[in-house]
């Protein structure tokens, strides 16, 4: 309900035993991230709440994707069209000019897929602990953001934040 979202795009420079983001504890999250900063080639894509909101948030992941492209790109002079990303998702549209595939769970079996995906969630989980020294009233350092009761309650209770995603709230609280 709060907060951006992040993707990544990493190259592997030697294995760091990446596995889905999700299915890792937070503190094993932190060392493969820890290690992607020397073991890897990487680079970030953010999509604001107030992008989420304005284009929903497909539309939103689909842009954070292209600016992590793109910055990769940008970063290490790579020739696009020589380049292959790999894009976790069975159909993602993307408009920038590059060679990619989209498999369906890729961050479940592709190393790099992984690593981007644990690179993009803990830098979105530093966000979250960001959003909470600006609103500690809520609590975004243990929910991160996501649409659980103490959340909803510290919305009734002090309203929205311009890190809000309007368009989740109002439909949570339907």
């Amino acid at each position: 309900m709060a907060g951006p979202v992040v993707s990544g795009c990493v190259y592997l420079t030697k294995s760091v035993h990446a596995r889905d983001s999700k299915q890792l504890s937070p503190t094993l999250r932190k060392s493969i991230y820890a290690q992607l900063h020397t073991d890897s080639l990487y680079s970030l894509g953010i999509a604001s709440a107030d992008e989420i909101d304005r284009l929903n948030i497909h539309q939103a992941t689909l842009r954070s994707f292209e600016r992590a492209i793109a910055a990769f790109v940008r970063k290490y002079s790579l020739p696009p069209h020589q380049t292959l990303f790999v894009i976790d998702g069975r159909h993602v549209p993307i408009s920038i000019p590059v060679a990619y595939l989209c498999v369906e769970k890729a961050d479940q079996y592709i190393e790099p897929v992984s690593a981007a995906s644990i690179l993009a969630k803990v830098t979105r989980d530093y966000l979250t602990e960001l959003m909470h020294l600006l609103y500690p009233a809520y609590l975004f350092n243990k929910h991160r953001g996501y649409g659980t009761r103490e959340h909803a309650q510290a919305i009734r209770k002090n309203g929205y934040t311009p890190l809000h995603r309007r368009s989740f709230v109002l439909h949570a609280f339907r």
